[in-house]
């Protein structure tokens, strides 16, 4: 069902620019929601939680976005190492923004 949402909104008429800065922006919401639900409804993805159906859209979104740049970077050692290289830098990526937050006092509560 995300992957239809992005889709459809990639095939729309806004600039490239809007288009990644709207994927990622909607990624880091979906991620927050989802970690911000946990205490209310569990991530657990053998039942499917709505908090679980966040986080990983919005973790998918933001792994869609770094993906490519690390295949072409890694692809050379292989496609194992160009996956590792593709959660770490998707790993990065999340920690910087949670970093970015926390520096700012930015915190969410529910």
């Amino acid at each position: 069902m995300w992957g239809v949402l992005a889709g459809q909104w990639l095939l729309g008429g806004r600039p490239p620019r809007k288009k990644i800065a709207i994927l990622a922006l909607t990624g880091l919401a979906g991620v927050a929601a989802g970690f911000a639900l946990d205490p209310v409804t569990p991530i657990i993805k053998r039942i499917f939680t709505s908090s679980f159906v966040l986080a990983s859209g919005g973790t998918s979104w933001i792994l869609t976005l770094v993906k490519p740049f690390a295949v072409v970077l890694f692809s050379w050692a292989g496609e194992l190492p160009a996956q590792i290289a593709t959660s770490v830098a998707a790993w990065a990526v999340l920690w910087s923004m949670c970093y970015w937050l926390y520096k700012r006092r930015i915190v969410i509560k529910i």
